[in-house]
């Protein structure tokens, strides 16, 4: 009875040393700036909006976790109706920046989870990054203030969006790092994704 306690014990001590350098080796060897391949954020019947993700993850010294920067760079397609100002329905398009700050931990050998500050997301979307196509107007003034309208209301949309996606923890599972560390594959939700290293710290 007392060696099959000790066996238990032993096997328990075991398993927790390779938990805990299995979560070490994933956090060194998640350092460095990833990105993935451009995703489907948002889909309707009128508009679609995708995204580019960049993440720039640093290392604490004494622990397997650290900072993360998140950047992503995002393109919306969306109807304009005639009830918007417009004589006829049409499309726009625009292009910018969302940012966030946020901590990050690998909780075991292939899941990380991460905290985003839901206060620390920004969007910038600039007017000239707007495109009306196929829509005539009388006067440039008049194309630089619809510009100007729709990338502030596409701005506060993404960063609604992104803060309120900030405010939840987020939980990467299955993590699976290629020999040569320049690639892994994850999921998120039941999702699966593909990540590309673009430099290491």
């Amino acid at each position: 009875m007392k060696r099959t306690i000790i066996s238990l014990m032993a096997a328990t001590l075991i398993f927790a040393l390779s938990s805990c350098n299995g979560k070490e080796q994933l956090a060194e060897d998640v350092m460095g700036t990833w990105a993935s391949a451009p995703t489907q954020l948002e889909t309707g019947s009128e508009s679609s909006t995708t995204i580019m993700r960049t993440f720039h993850v640093t290392k604490a010294e004494d622990k397997a976790g650290g900072d993360v920067v998140f950047e992503g760079l995002v393109t919306i397609t969306s109807a304009l109706t005639s009830d918007q100002g417009f004589l006829q329905a049409t499309t726009f398009s625009a292009s910018g920046m969302v940012n966030a700050r946020g901590t990050w931990e690998a909780t075991d050998d292939d899941e990380i989870t991460v905290r985003y500050d839901p206060a620390s997301v920004t969007a910038s979307f600039g007017s000239d990054a707007v495109l009306l196509p196929n829509v005539p107007f009388e006067a440039d003034s008049t194309a630089v203030n619809y510009r100007q309208m729709i990338a502030h209301n596409v701005e506060v949309k993404i960063k609604n969006i992104f803060a309120d996606k900030a405010a939840v923890l987020l939980e990467i599972d299955d993590i699976e790092m290629s020999a040569d560390k320049q690639t892994f594959v994850c999921e998120v939700n039941d999702k699966k994704y593909e990540i590309r290293r673009q430099s290491k710290n």
